[in-house]
């Protein structure tokens, strides 16, 4: 039986990391780089550090306070760059796509109810959320709550039930 391989993440490439390499070439130092990452210079050149054990190889030279990438630096910043900025993107990304999905809401309720009371929230619910498409059933109450109890609706308005209330 083959021994169970134990994962070390402290020891992997992290988003963080190559984030840090990325800042630190924009800035042209780690100091600046901590700044805009919002952590210690210590804490960005750990950061640059990891990456330089994960891969083998210096990325980052230090000229007093100002920090030059390697050649395998720069190989490393075009790679990582994309994936970097990607992942940046992915949270306006989510919200801009979750605005503009359209959502989908059924609702049964009396012809008496639609007629008569519902007209006003119902603009007024369209106004509110205009991503999302209501689909009206008018039926009797007794033939909405069976709509409803197997869940071919999402919601029922009724005024008053028949039986069992």
């Amino acid at each position: 039986m083959a021994a169970k391989r134990t994962r070390r993440y402290f020891k992997e490439t992290r988003l963080q990391q190559l984030r840090g390499l990325c800042e630190t070439a924009r800035h042209g130092s780690l100091s600046r780089a901590a700044d805009a990452l919002d952590i210690s210079r210590p804490s960005i050149w750990q950061q640059v550090r990891a990456l330089e054990q994960q891969f083998g190889v210096s990325l980052v030279q230090c000229h007093g306070h100002k920090a030059e990438l390697t050649d395998d630096g720069q190989l490393l910043l075009e790679l990582a760059t994309p994936l970097v900025d990607s992942f940046d993107s992915l949270k306006a990304a989510f919200d801009d796509r979750r605005q503009t999905l359209v959502r989908h809401l059924t609702v049964t309720t009396t012809p008496a109810l639609l007629e008569n009371e519902l007209r006003e929230p119902i603009l007024e619910f369209h106004r509110q959320n205009p991503n999302v498409q209501l689909n009206l059933l008018d039926q009797l109450s007794h033939e909405g709550t069976s709509l409803l109890e197997a869940g071919a609706v999402d919601l029922g308005i009724f005024s008053h039930l028949d039986e069992n209330p």
